[in-house]
């Protein structure tokens, strides 16, 4: 019964809101679980696409009195449109969803305690809530309004020294207790629920509700409220956002990358139609999105024989940036700086075959690995040098703040060779490597058979010998964690739609995402 009645569509309009849905409130709603009630499940399904932070469960607190983000319909049940939003992400993170019904006002110590795993029913972000749990980004927009049955109130102005009403531990009682209107009224009074407080207010024993857009024009659009009327004045625009447990960044950012996949491949959209009539969800939007890199770096990022900037990771980029709206900007940065251009906000990521270390994604926030690498030693293929071993007392080669450089100094050959020469770029080293001033270089895997598959280079081998197995991961400044989430999942979408797999076959000739 998801259509919103045709009556409220002028008053929709002010919020853009055209259309709209859900089954009307219920005059009064269950007891939450902990009081007596009882929580409901969705079964998980396999789905491509975002990666689950484990299997199991996914616990939803909500008020079930507040639609139309979470509320029980004419058969008990609990439907809305942060619920289905919801079911669709834990069924991608292949988790059982379980919606819990609580307390409002104890939603913090639910959240801390964990016996909910997040709060997620039009729960506004705010700096406090930002200081003592985990948010996601913001996906829908609001405000506080004040609604009001007495045709003589036609402003904030005209409350003074009267009482209104709001739901206990909402935001809405935080933005009437930050505003003008806090002072001149009478009385606030709190109340367990909404639906509690627009009943009094039709009774005559209030003058006015302060109450959440989205929900109040819910209500106003039912035959039991439609009297109440919304005054122009609103006291705080807001958004809403998921809130999960201080700490646990794993599960905030499998479901932020599950919802953002939603939203860029037109799932979240069509819910959002479903419950409003138009998509009202907030894309991760940024008009520039700067992405630095050493352009020596074949074949990731490196400039061809016109000087333009090309490569495998810059095809990737263009393709995410393109899918998120945003303009590319390819930023060449000294590579033995990239921490600090990042943490500097000179760029906002570091996409360049970016090894994964555990320094790495302690000092920044790094996506999910998407290539897998490894550090190789090459030689001149006349020589003498057959493995490792052979390299004893010898001088060798790494781009200087390369991952190169750490796999050396954490391997054996270190305490055996006589020197580790550092170069600002490889083909410095590789040409040193040529002209036998080196006895060899230690590099990525990736780009030195791109090298070596080149005539210039075509006289330098590979050993067997692997010195370090690693990934390639993009870097965010750390607390970026949005960004981070938006370009997973596009990441995770072009896997999945094959996009990437087509960009990876053009560079190697076949697929080497990691999937």
């Amino acid at each position: 019964m998801k259509k919103w009645i045709a009556i409220v569509m002028m008053a929709v309009m002010a919020l853009g809101l055209i259309g709209g849905c859900g089954s009307a409130p219920a005059e009064s709603s269950n007891p939450p679980a902990s009081q007596g009630g009882q929580a409901e499940a969705t079964q998980p399904q396999e789905q491509n696409g975002a990666k689950p932070s484990d299997s199991g469960k996914l616990v939803m607190g909500l008020d079930d009195s507040f639609a139309p983000m979470g509320f029980r319909d004419e058969k008990g049940e609990i439907v809305g449109f942060d619920v289905d939003l919801a079911k669709e992400v834990a069924r991608r993170l292949n988790r059982e969803l379980v919606l819990q019904p609580i307390d409002w006002d104890s939603k913090e110590m639910e959240l801390a305690s964990g016996n909910i795993d997040c709060i997620w029913n039009g729960f506004t972000i705010n700096e406090e809530r930002l200081a003592n749990m985990e948010m996601s980004a913001p996906y829908i927009a609001n405000s506080q309004m004040i609604l009001v049955l007495d045709s003589n109130i036609k402003s904030k102005a005209d409350l003074a020294g009267k009482e209104i009403g709001v739901q206990k531990g909402s935001s809405a009682l935080d933005a009437v207790n930050s505003d003008e209107l806090g002072k001149q009224a009478s009385k606030i009074s709190e109340y367990p629920q909404n639906v509690d407080a627009f009943n009094d207010l039709k009774a005559g024993r209030l003058a006015a509700v302060v109450a959440d857009e989205i929900m109040a024009r819910y209500y106003l659009s039912t035959d039991a409220y439609k009297d109440l009327v919304l005054l122009e004045e609103a006291l705080a625009p807001e958004s809403y956002g998921i809130g999960f447990k201080k700490g646990n960044t794993e599960l905030r950012d499998a479901v932020q990358v599950a919802l953002y996949e939603m939203i860029y491949d037109g799932t979240a959209a069509k819910i959002s139609e479903e419950w409003f009539g138009k998509d009202i969800m907030i894309p991760f939007t940024k008009d520039k999105f700067v992405m630095g890199l050493d352009d020596s770096f074949a074949p990731m990022g490196f400039r061809d024989e016109k000087g333009q900037i090309v490569g495998f990771d810059v095809d990737l980029a263009k393709e995410v940036t393109s899918r998120l709206g945003a303009e590319l900007v390819l930023q060449p940065i000294d590579w033995d700086s990239k921490e600090m251009e990042l943490s500097s906000g000179n760029i906002d990521c570091i996409w360049n075959g970016f090894t994964m270390t555990p320094e790495r994604m302690a000092s920044m926030e790094m996506s999910e690995p998407y290539i897998a690498n490894s550090q190789m030693i090459l030689v001149m293929g006349n020589g003498d040098i057959k493995t490792k071993a052979d390299l004893a007392g010898k001088e060798i080669g790494v781009q200087k703040g390369s991952s190169a450089l750490a796999a050396v100094e954490g391997d054996e050959l270190k305490d055996q060779i006589s020197k580790i020469s550092e170069y600002p770029q490889n083909v410095d080293a590789f040409n040193d490597l040529k002209a036998g001033r080196l006895a060899a270089v230690v590099a990525d895997e990736i780009m030195a058979r791109y090298y070596l598959s080149t005539d210039a280079y075509k006289d330098l081998v590979l050993l067997e010998d692997v010195l370090a197995p690693e990934d390639y991961g993009i870097g965010f400044k750390q607390g970026n964690a949005a960004m981070r989430n938006a370009v997973q999942a596009i990441l995770n979408l072009m896997v999945a739609d094959g996009a990437a797999g087509e960009i990876s076959t053009q560079w190697f000739g076949k697929d080497i995402m990691v999937k």
